[in-house]
């Protein structure tokens, strides 16, 4: 009779093989609760099993040679686990966990506290159809996946989305075009203009599979439907501060213009009635001279006068 292994720890168990043949393809160890599985394991005798669960076990650790040797493996269920904490920890081996199984098509790693998936987690998974990561912590979506052609479903629901950053959307992008993205229930914001890209991003995009159920949070922190008229929103937001500039340009170049005019009418003004001022001064000094002369001619007259009569 078999022990009950549930509930326990397998730390640091090596050269485990299970030898001989078996037709099994299926295999159930869901709900055992296993929190470390250090594991290094030949399992020859499961060379056609192709569906393997380990669902809802509560895994912290799964050694990347603990199911290595399951060259068949075509699903791969470890859902409602904690390999969150074995991405931070352990990282370069969370990135391995799938090296081995290149016939793999259906990955489930939902609901397991994942903070980031590392650039190179699915690089031997060309097969992948299916990549479930919903209901996690992902902030942002940097792995490789150019490369995945078979890719018909990537589930990215009830993340931590706030905004699709530069790098999130150049792997997004990357993704087959015949692909569909799943990204509601992630915390989205609409409420400043750094957000205008990503709600842009989700409308025009035709990959993304719910668009219908994307949600975010606008200023009043209250969830609205996105829609294109939050986009619109947005987007006058970000044009609000360059139609300020522009207006406050506008409004002291034509200021300056006023200066400027009525400086220079005032300096017209000014120059002309100097200009009047001289031109009338000359006037009387030309008429007091001439004044003086006509005196003086008559002056001169009077004198000849009085001469002829002597």
């Amino acid at each position: 009779m078999c022990d009950d292994v549930s509930g326990r720890n397998f730390e640091h168990v090596r050269r485990v093989k299970l030898l001989g043949h078996s037709v099994l393809q299926n295999l159930y160890l869901r709900d055992n609760h296993w929190p470390i599985i250090d594991v290094e394991a030949n399992w020859e005798a499961l060379r056609h099993l192709e569906l393997l669960d380990l669902s809802q076990n509560g895994i912290e650790f799964l050694n990347d040679k603990a199911f290595s040797s399951l060259v068949g493996l075509k699903t791969l269920l470890l859902a409602d686990n904690e390999l969150g904490k074995m991405a931070k920890t352990h990282t370069e081996m969370f990135a391995q966990l799938f090296a081995k199984h290149s016939n793999l098509s259906f990955l489930d790693l939902s609901h397991n506290s994942i903070d980031s998936i590392p650039h190179e987690s699915f690089l031997s998974n060309t097969h992948l159809v299916h990549v479930d990561l919903s209901q996690n912590r992902l902030t942002e979506v940097t792995f490789k996946c150019r490369h995945l052609k078979a890719l018909e479903v990537l589930n990215l629901r009830g993340n931590m989305l706030t905004v699709l950053d530069a790098a999130t959307k150049a792997t997004l992008d990357n993704v087959p075009h015949t692909a569909f993205i799943k990204i509601s229930e992630n915390a989205f914001t609409c409420s400043a203009c750094q957000d205008y890209s990503t709600i842009e991003w989700m409308i025009k995009h035709q990959k993304v599979i719910d668009y219908d159920l994307l949600r975010c949070r606008n200023e009043n922190e209250n969830f609205v439907n996105v829609t294109q008229t939050i986009q619109k929103y947005l987007k006058d937001v970000c044009e609000k501060p360059l139609k300020n500039k522009i207006t406050i340009y506008v409004t002291v170049g034509i200021a300056t213009l006023i200066c400027v005019t009525g400086s220079a009418s005032a300096y017209i003004i000014v120059k002309r009635r100097k200009h009047r001022r001289q031109t009338r001064q000359r006037l009387d000094t030309i008429t007091k001279l001439l004044d003086g002369r006509l005196e003086f001619l008559v002056f001169l007259q009077s004198l000849g006068a009085d001469e002829v009569k002597s």
